[in-house]
């Protein structure tokens, strides 16, 4: 599956609210754009994706109460008429997807098994992994969750879906000590392990640096590039946790698309 073009124009956009980097809250725009690809998994007429949904927005399938962004989206985009029916849409999480109920703390961590259940009812699967501010309830509330039909929480494995393969790594690179982290080596030999079953689409909560600057970990786009160099073809990647101007970006041959705080839904040209 690879991207020919990423519209720059949004299909549309859902005004939200987030903490403010100095206190309080401001009001955003959450845009959510197309991208067309060469061709899909078979049985399916779209792929949306997105992650770092940490906000909140009115729902008006809940007379315009507060609910977690990664909700509103999806009921968004079915009212807006955007969205193939369900059983010909698949949906890819890229993580830290909570909020504070208000969206006025800011790095809240918290439950997100609502969002994931929410998309999980307009699509025929829900792929993806956990970011550094999610959590699923208890480890037997976990287990249970991740074994719900339509539900693919991916920690470390693959799950094969409409014919192709979807690896995952939650979290991020940093001091395990603290929730959803692991070490850069640890992470990049978990990522190197299921890169050898060759998969068709990775997502990551962590981003690897871009080729023009783009905030990201550099010993992971250097894992990256080194592990493809010399022809290998390459899956392509979905990524969150930091945020770039341009979504898509080329490491080498390797494409990233990065969804932090927007949505992104793949279509075939």
């Amino acid at each position: 599956m690879r991207v020919e073009s990423l519209e720059t124009r949004p299909l549309t956009s859902i005004r939200y609210t987030n903490a403010g980097k100095r206190g309080g809250i401001e009001h955003c725009h959450l845009p959510v754009f197309r991208a067309r690809v060469d061709s899909l998994p078979q049985g399916l007429n779209g792929i949306l994706a997105s992650s770092d949904l940490q906000g909140v927005a009115p729902d008006p399938k809940h007379d315009g109460e507060l609910r977690l962004l990664g909700e509103v989206l999806i009921r968004h985009l079915d009212n807006e008429e955007l969205l193939p029916e369900k059983s010909r849409l698949g949906a890819i999480l890229a993580g830290d997807l909570y909020s504070s109920p208000e969206g006025d703390v800011r790095g809240a961590t918290g439950d997100v098994r609502s969002i994931w259940a929410s998309i999980a009812d307009r699509a025929a699967w829900v792929a993806g992994v956990a970011g550094n501010h999610d959590t699923f309830g208890s480890l037997e509330e976990t287990a249970s969750f991740r074994s719900l039909p339509g539900i693919h929480l991916l920690d470390t494995d693959v799950v094969e879906l409409n014919g192709i393969t979807i690896a995952g790594v939650g979290g991020v690179v940093g001091d395990p000590a603290k929730h959803s982290r692991q070490w850069p080596e640890d992470y990049i030999t978990a990522l190197e392990l299921l890169l050898e079953s060759q998969p068709d689409i990775v997502v990551l909560h962590q981003s690897p640096m871009g080729p023009d600057g783009q905030r990201g970990n550099p010993e992971l786009r250097d894992a990256l590039m080194r592990f493809f160099a010399g022809g290998r073809e390459a899956p392509l990647f979905i990524t969150g946790h930091d945020k770039w101007a341009e979504p898509h970006a080329l490491l080498g041959h390797v494409q990233v698309v990065n969804v932090n705080s927007r949505g992104v839904l793949f279509t075939q040209s």
